[in-house]
C-alpha cells in the first residue's frame, strides 16, 4: 500500500456553506490563483489510482498552543470552525498514516 497525506485549504471548496459572506467577497478573490493550484492537485490524486491518499484542509491556521482536541468533518468546514492550531493539522496527520477512514477523502478540520 503507498499512502500519501497532503494538506491544502478549506478554501478549496467552492460552495462550503460555512465560509462567511466577506471571506467569499474579499478574502477568496485574492487568493483565487492558490486555491487553483490547490484544486488541481486534488483532481491529480483523483487519477492516482494506485495510492490510498488523503487530503487534509485545514480552516485558518494559528500558531496557538495545539489543544489536542478538534473537529473533522468529511468535506465542508464544522459548523463554527474558523481556524485551527498547526499542531493539531499535525496531530491529525500523524494519527491518519495507519487509518483508513479518509482515504481518497478530503477531511475538514476546526478547533
Amino acid at each position: 500500500m503507498k499512502r500519501l497525506l497532503c494538506i491544502t485549504s478549506q478554501g478549496v471548496e467552492e460552495t462550503d456553506p460555512s465560509f462567511l459572506w466577506f471571506y467569499n467577497w474579499i478574502f477568496k478573490p485574492l487568493y483565487r490563483r492558490l486555491y487553483a493550484d490547490m484544486k488541481r492537485s486534488e483532481e491529480y490524486l483523483l487519477s492516482a489510482g494506485d495510492i490510498d491518499w488523503t487530503v487534509v484542509r485545514p480552516t485558518a491556521l494559528t500558531d496557538n498552543a495545539p489543544r489536542g482536541k478538534y473537529r473533522v468533518s468529511p468535506r465542508f468546514a464544522p459548523h463554527g470552525g474558523l481556524s485551527i492550531a498547526r499542531g493539531d493539522v499535525a496531530h491529525f496527520i500523524v494519527n491518519q498514516l495507519p487509518e483508513k477512514t479518509y482515504i481518497h477523502g478530503t477531511p475538514t478540520l476546526a478547533d
